[in-house]
């Protein structure tokens, strides 16, 4: 016969590996998905920078691929008319997305944010 003491502990070790498994499982799961997220914000970043005032909407999406979200808004901090909104995922640990402003009337490029160093950032005037 086997000591129940012995049941238990044998359970206690079991029940322990299995945790321990599942809590790297995760968290390995958790470390392919930061990795992903983070070379796609890269690489709308590098994408970003290639983007030039007065381009149209098609050429965008060709350098930058489709917009995560857009938007149409009444204004944007320098302009005072509607503007379309072109959003992007940014680099982890980028405080805010990545944004490419059209005019909405003429369907062209007149302000990118690609990070919030006013560096990364063209306006029209």
């Amino acid at each position: 016969m086997i000591p129940s003491g012995t049941i238990k502990k044998q359970w206690d070790e079991y029940s322990s590996y299995s945790i321990n498994k599942v809590f790297y499982l995760i968290l390995s799961i958790g470390l392919i998905l930061l990795l992903l997220s983070c070379s796609k914000g890269d690489k709308n970043y590098d994408n970003c920078l290639d983007v030039q005032l007065g381009m149209n909407q098609k050429e965008v999406k060709q350098i930058m691929g489709e917009p995560k979200n857009t938007r149409i808004s009444p204004g944007f901090p320098k302009y005072k008319h509607k503007v379309h909104i072109y959003s992007y995922s940014a680099p982890v640990l980028a405080s805010d997305g990545i944004y490419i402003i059209f005019d909405i009337k003429t369907k062209k490029v007149i302000g990118v944010i690609c990070s919030e160093s006013e560096r990364d950032k063209k306006w029209t005037e």
